[in-house]
């Protein structure tokens, strides 16, 4: 989906700090050096944290640049990527996750239907209560957060199947694009607010960062999870 390196940008009041967290709308958004020397200055350098688990950008700019592109007319009815219109909270007080700097305003464009639209990827943490994998199958449709709570009980009678299929947790985080396909950053569904969204933070990507950032790799190479699992300082390949 072309979601290069050059492309990115990082939001500054994403990046935690001392000051704690500023809305995206209200400070401008400098790029990323695109300085291969440095990685701490490119998305390998960077991880979105939430409460939900720690994404590494990298990672998720590989997951969305291998999904579908979003398509240029009509959505797919209950499938991904969908239409994510930015307005979160109650009615009377809408607050916005995205500026309308990072979604292109209307009108840029006006020939092309995705135009000023931002759109949601499932994007998923490594590791994952069994039996959910850690990755999303965009051809297939969505599991409900019931079927989803039903396949994580202990005594799922799928338990130890090893021909048991798991079923398509989309999970509480997404990545948003715009209709370039470029990342804007990750949203995350609160503790008990299954509906809602709220925006990522952006900070160093830490020792555990680093090791799952391997596992990804790894897995990508043998198409299966590393075991045994890496410990907490893997040696990242390059």
């Amino acid at each position: 989906m072309g979601c290069g390196d050059s492309k990115l940008e990082l939001n500054p009041g994403d990046i935690s700090g001392t000051e704690g967290p500023r809305l995206a709308a209200d400070v401008p958004r400098p790029r990323v050096p695109n300085d291969k020397v440095n990685s701490a200055n490119t998305p390998a350098g960077f991880q979105y944290n939430t409460p939900r688990g720690n994404l590494q950008m990298e990672r998720v700019n590989q997951m969305v640049g291998q999904a579908p592109d979003a398509p240029a007319n009509r959505l797919r009815e209950g499938r991904f990527p969908k239409h994510y219109r930015n307005q979160e909270g109650p009615r009377d007080n809408r607050r916005h996750n995205f500026s309308g700097f990072e979604s292109g305003r209307p009108g840029q464009d006006p020939r092309d239907p995705r135009d000023g639209r931002l759109y949601e990827y499932p994007v998923k943490t490594m590791g994952q209560p069994q039996p959910l994998k850690n990755t999303f199958n965009f051809a297939e449709p969505p599991a409900t957060l019931q079927e989803t709570m039903q396949a994580t009980q202990a005594n799922h009678e799928h338990l130890g199947d090893l021909d048991y299929e798991p079923p398509n947790d989309p999970g509480a985080l997404r990545a948003v694009t715009n209709k370039d396909g470029q990342v804007m950053g990750v949203i995350y569904h609160p503790a008990g607010n299954p509906r809602g969204y709220e925006r990522a933070r952006i900070e160093p990507l830490d020792a555990q960062g680093r090791a799952e950032q391997a596992r990804y790799r790894e897995q990508k190479l043998a198409s299966s999870s590393t075991w045994p699992r890496r410990g907490p300082e893997p040696s990242v390949p390059e």
